[in-house]
């Protein structure tokens, strides 16, 4: 866990707890840990789900966040701000092999999106995070019939251009600190 948050308890309705994923090959070094935390209104209730790697961090980007472009954000916006009683608080530490369970993170905020809706909390979030089967296949066949995902689409050829400059970069800089 952070040592650096202690901002706030777990919320009352829904205390910390810890989840492990890993293969049957991780060795206990090879961990690393997430946070799935919840942002309560003022009155308590539950009206988001997220996921991060540092809770201080994630929590000053909330209070920073001047769009008004989600729905939560407006929802602030709506009742006062940030400073109107919502909090941040923690829902789960998440414990995972970033190497062969890169995914644990954001499964995991899933499922507690899923419970927490299930459990009759109105959450403003909007997307899942991350893609259903069906989503990646929809936007795969978007991108086949607008001509993306091709060797000869504009995508493809500026991405080869980027590489070509990254390496070529990095070979000048590794001449330039070769001994003479």
């Amino acid at each position: 866990m952070d040592p650096a948050y202690t901002c706030h308890p777990p919320h009352p309705s829904c205390p910390a707890i810890e989840v492990t994923v890993r293969a049957p090959e991780t060795g206990p070094d090879e961990m690393a840990a997430g946070y799935l935390y919840v942002l309560a209104d003022g009155e308590g209730a539950i009206r988001y789900v997220g996921s991060t790697i540092n809770m201080r961090r994630r929590e000053s980007l909330h209070r920073a966040d001047q769009r008004d472009s989600s729905p939560l954000r407006r929802h602030l916006m709506a009742n006062g701000g940030y400073g109107n009683g919502w909090c941040m608080h923690l829902y789960a530490v998440v414990r995972y092999d970033p190497v062969r369970c890169r995914d644990a993170l954001t499964r995991a905020e899933d499922d507690a999106l899923h419970a927490l809706r299930a459990a009759g909390h109105e959450l403003l979030n909007v997307n899942v995070a991350r893609r259903t089967g069906a989503a990646a296949d929809a936007q795969r066949a978007w991108r086949e019939r607008h001509g993306q995902g091709t060797p000869d689409s504009y995508m493809a050829s500026y991405c080869r251009q980027w590489r070509r400059q990254r390496a070529e970069a990095a070979a000048e800089a590794a001449a330039a600190q070769a001994p003479a």
